[in-house]
């Protein structure tokens, strides 16, 4: 009798999931066409000997030398669409340092925003670098 009993159990419910309709899966979301790997833009940076002040101002005669990066693209709302508005970042280094130099242009006037430090900041402009 005991071997009867789980098979007695599991009947009802293979019955009723028989008589389930079949469906189809979720059509998959469409993702990005943005290759991250094949699309982004590779930095060089440049070896210095000159003294880097770090005050924001990128007024050094060697920023200029330096290779900019200027097509980048945009994370939200477009991914992987281009920039909507100009931006040229420099690297350089010496033996002491990694400086990176970037003029983000914007149409619209700069604005502070007052919040928590561990406020989400998707509603600003910025910048991530990521070294690999």
């Amino acid at each position: 009798m005991l071997r009867i009993l789980p098979f007695a159990l599991l009947a009802p419910f293979a019955s009723a999931m028989a008589q389930q309709p079949v469906t189809q899966p979720p059509a998959p979301i469409p993702v990005s066409t943005y290759d991250h790997e094949r699309d982004a833009p590779v930095a060089t940076a440049r070896r210095i000997r000159a003294t880097i002040r770090v005050d924001g101002v990128l007024d050094e005669d060697v920023w200029a030398s330096a290779q900019p990066i200027t097509r980048l693209t945009q994370y939200d709302p477009s991914e992987g669409q281009p920039g909507s508005q100009p931006t040229d970042i420099r690297f350089l280094y010496d033996d002491e340092a990694l400086y990176i130099g970037a003029r983000m242009h914007d149409t619209l006037p700069a604005t502070a925003r007052v919040g928590r430090r561990d406020m989400g900041m998707s509603a600003s402009d910025w910048l991530t670098v990521i070294i690999d």
